[in-house]
């Protein structure tokens, strides 16, 4: 006998979409790609015995070389990021704290989006007794976020030039589903958002 119409249910993919408009299959931390990077890396440089080498032609710096290679070392044991959606990335990241309060998956739709993406919403009272609360409890990276949604946001659209805000436009323009299918084309074609990343530190206080 058949099973009469029964069908299982599949759990639908998480979405990649990031709150700030980033594509997470586009990242070499999701992708698992920064890992092997610093493992490659570290195993040339092992083979090259340039850890003995450099201590000897500057045993001054012997403390910086170990701390070098002991975060190359982190770097290389480092499990992929799960994704934006899924917790991944910085944990007290306020923009997505902020989309998550609006009950919006990303800034595409909201209405306060432009302002806040130029830096010029300034945080209540409330986001900012929650960041110093929560820098109160952090230790490391998470620990750099002296500043609210709207100023990282448009930290990150400095940092992306401008590619994540365009992103945030397409998505409201083309709907979620649309884009990141074009977004997943993209990344398994080789695309990778560090190609148009900048240089600036967005988690530095400044």
């Amino acid at each position: 006998m058949g099973f009469h119409g029964f069908m299982l249910k599949t759990e639908p993919e998480p979405s990649l979409a990031g709150a700030c408009g980033a594509y997470c299959g586009a990242c070499l931390a999701y992708r698992g790609e920064l890992a092997a990077e610093a493992g490659r890396l570290l195993q040339g440089i092992r083979r090259q015995g340039f850890l003995g080498l450099a201590k000897r032609l500057h045993p001054a710096e012997g403390p910086k070389v170990d701390v070098f290679f002991d975060v190359l070392d982190r770097l290389a044991r480092t499990p992929a990021c799960p994704g934006c959606a899924a917790g991944g990335g910085p944990m007290i990241c306020p923009v997505r704290v902020c989309a998550k309060e609006r009950r919006l998956e990303t800034c595409a739709h909201c209405a306060d989006l432009s302002a806040c993406a130029d830096g010029r919403l300034k945080s209540s009272s409330a986001e900012t007794r929650r960041l110093r609360e929560g820098r109160a409890r952090l230790r490391g990276e998470d620990a750099h976020f002296p500043f609210g949604a709207s100023e990282y946001l448009a930290r990150l659209v400095r940092k992306y030039q401008g590619w994540n805000l365009e992103n945030l436009r397409r998505i409201a323009a083309e709907g979620l589903e649309v884009w990141e299918a074009e977004m997943r084309e993209r990344a398994d074609a080789g695309f990778r958002s560090v190609e148009i990343k900048s240089e600036e530190d967005v988690y530095a206080d400044d």
